[in-house]
């Protein structure tokens, strides 16, 4: 009897270290759910801003073929 006891007490320490593991591995995947959030976030502003400075470039090489010779922020030499 007291060995099916300490069998049963071994039987329990080791399924609860075999779940207490799972509950690292979610804390683990939750981090990483959150850096691929962060980089999807960082991934989506540098498209923004890329949009943003290529859109201005065309602006500007427009701009210069027009003959206006101003470029957006800075005045025309004289």
């Amino acid at each position: 009897m007291s060995s099916e006891r300490s069998r049963a007490e071994e039987a329990r320490r080791n399924a609860r270290n075999f779940f207490a593991k799972d509950k690292t591995g979610d804390k683990e995947s939750a981090a990483a759910r959150e850096r691929k959030k962060t980089e999807a976030a960082l991934e989506e502003k540098t498209a923004r801003l890329r949009a943003l400075r290529l859109a201005k470039e065309a602006s500007d090489r427009e701009a210069a073929s027009a003959g206006t010779g101003a470029v957006a922020g800075k005045p025309a030499r004289r």
